[in-house]
């Protein structure tokens, strides 16, 4: 699929695109970022950013004086690892927060770009003493439309196709204006151990 095919059949709007806008999609329930700490897969998405990548991986840290997540988002892109460093910036509503990028190699202006984006869904474990799932949706503005983002995690790198469903339909039934056709299933079985040890750009 090219760029170009792949980005008209990304779910487009008209609609705001704010923190205060993607806090209605967040989380209902009580939330603890400290349990999303540590190693995630991600199992499916729709995001422009991920064109052509594969073995997606997120490495979570959460720093309780500020309450901001930090993450080492790893992925394939053909036979190239590498890793971008994320900054997730509470925003002030429940489970929102101002995500960027830091540029590579010391570029300035890459935390610049700040996406409103929400944890839409945090599944909790048997003990309650981490999460075992998460899905953020994400957004941002190009011109006169937003471009919608949505990432699902678990702490597994398989998950049957019927739970997926469910932790989906879950995200999905908050109202975030992406259908379940445009999410992207990713596949770690044909990742190698060279998928985790990814160029680090920083």
């Amino acid at each position: 699929m090219t760029f170009a095919k792949f980005l008209f059949s990304l779910p487009l709007t008209t609609l705001a695109c704010s923190f205060e806008g993607v806090a209605k999609f967040a989380i209902k329930s009580e939330f603890k970022p400290e349990l999303l700490d540590g190693f995630w897969f991600e199992q499916s998405y729709s995001d422009f950013a991920q064109i052509g990548a594969s073995c997606q991986t997120l490495s979570i840290a959460f720093d309780e004086s500020t309450e901001a997540l930090s993450s080492n988002f790893s992925v394939m892109y053909k036979s190239s690892p590498f890793t971008i460093v994320e900054n997730y910036k509470s925003e002030g509503y429940r489970a929102v927060y101002r995500k960027s990028a830091k540029a590579p190699h010391g570029i300035p202006g890459g935390s610049l770009v700040g996406l409103p984006t929400a944890v839409i869904g945090a599944e909790l474990s048997a003990t309650g003493s981490t999460y075992e799932s998460v899905s953020f949706y994400s957004c941002i503005q190009v011109g006169p439309v937003i471009l919608h983002a949505i990432e699902i995690f678990s702490r597994s790198s398989t998950l049957d196709e019927a739970r997926l469903s469910k932790i989906t339909d879950s995200g999905l039934a908050t109202g975030i204006p992406i259908p379940k056709s445009a999410l992207i299933r990713v596949n770690h079985t044909a990742c190698g151990s060279e998928s985790s040890q990814s160029l680090l750009l920083v």
